[in-house]
């Protein structure tokens, strides 16, 4: 699996290419970028403009910048890494770590280093993807606050799907 076919999947689930404030937050999200979390991301000027060729351009290079790259994921099987990425993505990159972490019963430290890609590598990649979406399954459903209520079935079908993009 490629990184453009992972962003693929998380544009998918993140609205596409749209522009729209989710009724719990003051800010709008573009492609999954909160305005409120990346204020300073240069794609706002260029919505203003309407230019939506290089405002595509920068979505990409922001998921791969802030989000592929520091998780290492073209070091990761496939499989895994789009797991990771669109984990990260949706619960933030030091949770979804933590989180493969702890299904690889390694020291969930939030950072994917030697210790953690070697465990990875010595897993059937299949079943240690499916683990990781169960976990992250159990950790939605975990999630009590109202706000997170009114997205939890979402984000528990994007899990899903995710299992089916991914054949495990």
């Amino acid at each position: 699996m490629s990184f453009e076919k992972a962003l693929e999947f998380v544009l998918k689930w993140e609205g596409g290419y749209t522009l729209h404030r989710n009724p719990t937050e003051p800010y709008y999200t573009f492609a999954g970028i909160y305005q409120g979390a990346y204020p300073n991301w240069e794609g706002w000027k260029l919505l203003k403009e309407d230019n939506m060729e290089k405002t595509k351009e920068l979505v990409k290079d922001f998921y791969l910048i802030n989000f592929w790259k520091p998780l290492k994921c073209d070091h990761l099987p496939p499989k895994v890494a789009t797991a990771l990425f669109d984990t990260a993505v949706n619960i933030g990159r030091k949770r979804a770590v933590k989180g493969l972490q702890r299904t690889l019963k390694v020291l969930p430290d939030g950072i994917i280093g030697k210790v953690t890609i070697s465990a990875i590598r010595q897993r059937n990649e299949n079943k240690l993807t499916r683990e990781y979406l169960k976990r992250r399954i159990v950790y939605y459903a975990r999630l009590s606050c109202e706000r997170f209520n009114i997205y939890k079935r979402g984000w528990i079908n994007r899990v899903f799907d995710l299992m089916e993009f991914l054949e495990v």
